[in-house]
């Protein structure tokens, strides 16, 4: 009787040490037709070739979800997720939002990362260019207290 040979396997996801795919890959297995490496390059080719397709495609997803596109573009921003929802009015000088978009914006603590609330664009704007934090803003009151 022949003894049967376990087929080895990486802790890594991304490696597979089974029989390679007709190209050669020993990255894991995607499917029968072949490897991760291979399923990308399929897709490649597919994308390319129907351009018009996947756009359309691509667009018309983004306009059925634009929650989930809102997320998505946060996430790739760094930016963190909101503990509140977006209010109509900014909570820093209570005007409707202006500027870019016409939306408030998602403000941040740059050191820590953490969701600080929702600025119109001005307020955003104007507590980023006096250095994001209290000190900067001190100064800035500082001066208009000297000045008058």
């Amino acid at each position: 009787m022949g003894r049967s040979i376990p087929i080895l396997t990486s802790m890594s996801t991304d490696t597979y040490f089974g029989r390679p795919c007709k190209e050669g890959h020993t990255l894991r297995r995607a499917d029968n037709h072949g490897c991760i490496e291979c399923a990308r390059v399929r897709s490649a080719q597919y994308a390319k070739k129907n351009s018009k397709i996947v756009t359309a495609r691509a667009i018309a997803w983004a306009k059925a979800n634009p929650q989930r596109v809102t997320e998505i573009s946060r996430k790739h921003r760094g930016l963190p997720p909101p503990t509140r929802p977006e209010p109509k009015f900014c909570e820093n000088c209570g005007n409707l939002p202006g500027g870019r978009g016409g939306k408030m914006h998602l403000d941040r603590d740059k050191v820590t990362g953490k969701f600080r609330g929702w600025l119109c664009f001005n307020c955003n704007t104007s507590i980023g260019k006096l250095g994001d934090n209290i000190a900067g803003l001190l100064r800035a009151l500082g001066y208009l207290l000297n000045a008058s």
